[in-house]
């Protein structure tokens, strides 16, 4: 196997005019147009397989343009497929690389072959918007790979019928490709991981420096209360939640234990929930801090000075960010307990018919037996 002198690799390290085509028998077939400047895999691999080359130069040209750098490239000999390694720098961050994987696939005679090429395709498709950077390079460079295995065997299925060598050949390659994608999906899951944590913790930097600043806003005005409680104290505590919060995160990280970040929502999204777990462990101990002091969790404090107790509270807002759903447990059972009310025909509000006919019955004999004329059955 070897390349041309435009970088496009052959099956036989021979020219592909050597083999007859459909383009070649048929000049007008598979031509398309480009007004937009941006042509399409299929337009490439059409302007490839005829033998003046100078529309294919020109249209690659325009392809780069669009699409980036061009990695790595392969055209099937006898069919229309052809895939291409693209890699585009971001328009704001330069240093970013964004990877792509753009084929056009002639769907293929033999089942197999054409099962694995589409699950090879929907591979790239499920990695693609999770990985990024070298890992992304990695998982899509292989899969660039598996595809143009299966594209290069795909040639012996065109022309004159395959031998069954050949057929041997095509099932093999086939069943490989299917057996490592497995191995593939576990390597990518694991760069998946990696790279949404990354995300996860860049976002709590975020976070803390917005807690930081919320919480230094209001602990700059120290005479200022919400009601009798000053806000320098529910800053503090806020804080100590903020604190918990990240604690919390860095102690199952130490222990091994797997943060519940899913990797298949994307970057964005670990991002946006790493932004928000110090935030939410400010807001639970600046909260809780007011219900102590509101008196809807019923709590008593030994008699103490004011620094203990002020421990006492910075204490309860780091917990409250250490364990949310202790706190959540917490606030939920301080609510208070609303008794539900009804309407009854037959009964009072809020009291179910026979009480409501129990309690009637129940003042009835009370009134006769406070009457003055009433006596009792025994006199």
């Amino acid at each position: 196997m070897e390349s041309n002198g435009d970088g496009t690799t052959l099956t036989d390290g021979r020219e592909p005019e050597s083999t007859p085509t459909d383009l070649e028998t048929d000049p007008a077939a598979g031509e398309r147009d480009t007004p937009d400047g941006s042509p399409s895999v299929h337009d490439l691999i059409v302007a490839y397989q005829r033998k003046d080359r100078s529309r294919y130069r020109k249209l690659k040209a325009d392809f780069v343009r669009e699409n980036g750098t061009i990695r790595d490239e392969y055209i099937a000999v006898r069919s229309q497929s052809g895939v291409y390694l693209t890699d585009q720098k971001g328009d704001i961050l330069r240093w970013r690389h964004s990877y792509r994987i753009q084929a056009y696939y002639a769907r293929a005679l033999n089942p197999a072959l054409d099962d694995a090429v589409r699950k090879t395709r929907f591979e790239e498709s499920r990695w693609q918007p999770v990985l990024s950077g070298r890992s992304e390079e990695i998982v899509l460079t292989q899969l660039f790979s598996l595809i143009a295995s299966l594209f290069r065997v795909q040639d012996l299925e065109r022309g004159v019928a395959p031998t069954r060598e050949q057929q041997t050949m095509i099932a093999t390659t086939a069943a490989d490709v299917l057996a490592y994608v497995p191995v593939l999906q576990r390597f990518a899951a694991g760069l998946a991981r990696r790279a949404t944590l990354q995300a996860y913790f860049f976002g709590m930097l975020v976070g803390v420096a917005v807690a930081a600043t919320v919480i230094w806003w209001l602990s700059v005005p120290a005479r200022l209360t919400l009601g009798t409680i000053p806000l320098s104290l529910v800053g503090v505590c806020a804080a100590a939640g903020g604190v918990g919060a990240v604690i919390s995160v860095m102690v199952r990280v130490t222990n091994n234990e797997n943060l519940n970040i899913d990797y298949e929502r994307g970057r964005i999204i670990a991002f946006l929930v790493g932004v928000f777990r110090p935030l939410i462990g400010a807001v639970f101990g600046g909260i809780l801090l007011i219900f102590l002091k509101s008196g809807l969790i019923a709590i008593t404090i030994a008699p103490a000075t004011i620094q203990d107790i002020t421990l006492f509270y910075v204490a309860v807002g780091f917990l409250a960010g250490f364990s949310e759903r202790w706190a959540q447990d917490t606030i939920v059972n301080s609510a208070p307990a609303l008794r539900a009310r009804t309407r009854s025909p037959d009964g009072e509000d809020g009291v179910p018919p026979h009480d409501a006919e129990a309690g009637h019955r129940g003042r009835e004999g009370e009134d006769h037996s406070r009457s003055p004329g009433s006596t009792s059955s025994g006199s």
